[in-house]
C-alpha cells in the first residue's frame, strides 16, 4: 500500500508508453504546500505506507520540493521512497537521498537496445552509471522493468540480471504494459507474457542471491499468503484504489494513475463499491468472466486498469491463470511438501458480496471531456458527462 506525492506530471523523457499520452496532457501547476497539507491530512487517516515521490518525473522539481516531499515521507514513517527514469541525479541528490533514508525505484527496462521505449542509448547509459554510483553510495535501489517486445528475449534478460548482480543489486521489480497505456505494436501477447514469467521463475527459483518480486508474488498468493504490496492480485476498486491514494498537485486526492486511464482524473470515493468484482465472479469464464475460475480468490480478474474496460477482467487473464497452474504444478507442490506454505490459496473465502450500487463520481475541477455516453459492460452501466460518471449496478 502506498501514498503517492505527485506533485508534478511532466516528464523528461520521451517514453513511447508513457501513460501522460493516455490522460490527454491533462497537468495541474503543482502547489508544495496544498500537497504536504493533503498528503499530512491522508496520512493521519490512514497511516498508508511507504510514502513515494512520483511523476511524471519528480527530479525535474526545484531541489527544496523534492527535499520537502521526501522530509515529509521520513518524518512520519522513518525512510522515504521516489520513483525516477534516473536522468537527473547528482551529488546533491545523492545527498538527500542518504539524509533522508531514501529507496530509489529507478524505471529502466534492460540494457540500452531494450530500454529504446523510454529513451535512446546514451541516455540509458548515463541512467546506468547513475543506479552504479547509487548502489557505491550506499543508496538503495530498486530497478522496475516494464515488459515488452523489446526486452522480452530471454538472453537480454539474463543479461541485464546478470548486470544487476554484478553492481550489488539483488531484486528487481516486474510490471507488464496495460492495452489503454500503449500502442498494441509494442505489448506482449498473452502467450508471450506467459513465456517471459516462466522464464523469470526459474532465474527467481534457481537463484540464492537474485529475487523477481512479481514471481514472488505469485508463489505467496498461491501458497496462502495474501500479497498486500501488489495491487493485480487483490481486489482494486477503480474510484477507490486500497493500494494506491494519489495526491496531485493542486492538493486533490485521486486513484492511481492506471485507473485514470479509463476514467479520467476522477475525485476519489471515500468507500470501495467492488461493482467490478460481484458482475465478474457471476459471468462464466467461458461468457467472458470469472465464474468458475479456482484462481478467483488470489486475483479477482486482474487490474481495472490493465482491461479494454475496467468492467472487463485484465487482459492477461490467460497469463496469469497459466502461470499460477504452471507454478502449482512444478514449484508450489515442493513447497508444501516442505511445510513452507501456508495453506491453499485459492481456498480462501471470498470477501466480495453483491448489492445494488448506484454512485457518481465526479471529476478534476480542470478535466472537462466532451462525452455524453451511456454504455453498460458485464450488467454495470456507467453515464458519461464532461463532469461526472454514474454508475449503476444491479444484481
Amino acid at each position: 500500500m502506498v501514498l503517492l506525492l505527485k506533485p508534478t506530471l511532466a516528464c523528461n523523457n520521451n517514453c513511447k508508453y508513457c501513460y501522460q499520452k493516455a490522460i490527454k496532457h491533462f497537468f495541474v501547476e503543482y502547489n508544495i504546500d496544498k500537497v504536504l497539507e493533503t498528503a499530512e491530512r491522508v496520512y493521519k487517516e490512514t497511516k498508508m505506507r511507504p510514502i513515494a515521490l512520483h511523476g511524471g518525473e519528480p527530479l525535474i522539481m526545484p531541489l527544496k520540493d523534492i527535499e520537502a516531499c521526501l522530509k515529509f515521507a521520513y518524518r512520519h514513517t522513518g525512510e522515504s521512497s521516489i520513483v525516477t527514469n534516473g536522468l537527473n541525479i547528482n551529488d546533491e541528490i545523492i545527498k538527500l537521498f542518504k539524509k533522508y533514508k531514501t529507496i530509489v525505484d529507478i524505471s529502466i527496462d534492460g540494457l540500452p537496445h531494450m530500454n529504446i521505449l523510454r529513451c535512446n542509448k546514451e541516455k540509458t547509459e548515463r541512467i546506468m552509471k547513475n543506479i552504479e554510483l547509487l548502489v557505491q553510495e550506499g543508496v538503495k535501489v530498486f530497478p522496475m522493468t516494464v515488459l515488452h517486445k523489446y526486452n522480452k528475449n530471454p538472453k537480454d534478460l539474463l543479461e541485464f540480471i546478470n548486470w544487476l548482480r554484478k553492481i550489488g543489486i539483488n531484486d528487481i521489480h516486474v510490471m507488464y504494459c496495460r492495452p489503454p497505456e500503449i500502442p498494441t505494436d509494442y505489448m506482449l501477447s498473452p502467450e508471450e507474457l506467459l513465456e517471459v514469467f516462466k522464464f523469470l521463475t526459474k532465474i527467481h527459483i534457481s537463484s540464492f542471491d537474485f529475487r523477481v518480486d512479481q514471481v514472488d508474488y505469485f508463489i505467496s498468493n498461491l501458497c496462502g499468503s495474501p500479497i498486500i504490496n501488489d495491487c493485480f492480485m487483490t481486489p482494486c476498486d477503480i474510484f477507490c484504489p486500497e493500494r494506491a491514494i494519489t495526491i496531485l498537485g493542486d492538493g486533490t486526492v485521486t486513484g492511481c494513475m492506471f485507473t485514470n486511464l479509463h476514467i479520467q482524473h476522477f475525485s476519489r470515493l471515500k468507500e470501495p463499491i467492488y461493482v467490478r468484482y460481484m458482475a465478474l465472479r457471476k459471468i462464466p469464464v467461458s461468457d467472458g468472466g470469472c465464474g468458475g475460475c479456482k484462481y478467483w480468490t488470489i486475483c479477482y480478474g486482474g487490474c481495472p486498469g490493465s482491461a479494454t474496460d475496467w468492467r472487463m477482467k485484465d487482459w492477461y487473464c490467460y497469463t496469469f491463470y497459466k502461470i499460477y497452474e504452471y507454478l502449482e504444478e512444478n514449484i508450489v507442490k515442493i513447497y508444501r511438501r516442505e511445510g513452507l506454505a501456508d495453506g491453499v490459496g485459492y481456498e480462501r473465502e471470498d470477501p466480495i458480496e453483491d448489492k445494488e450500487v448506484h454512485v457518481v463520481v465526479y471529476r478534476h475541477p480542470k478535466v472537462r471531456i466532451n462525452v455524453f455516453r451511456k454504455t453498460t459492460v458485464n450488467s454495470i452501466t456507467v453515464i458519461e458527462t464532461p463532469e461526472k460518471v454514474e454508475v449503476i449496478y444491479k444484481p
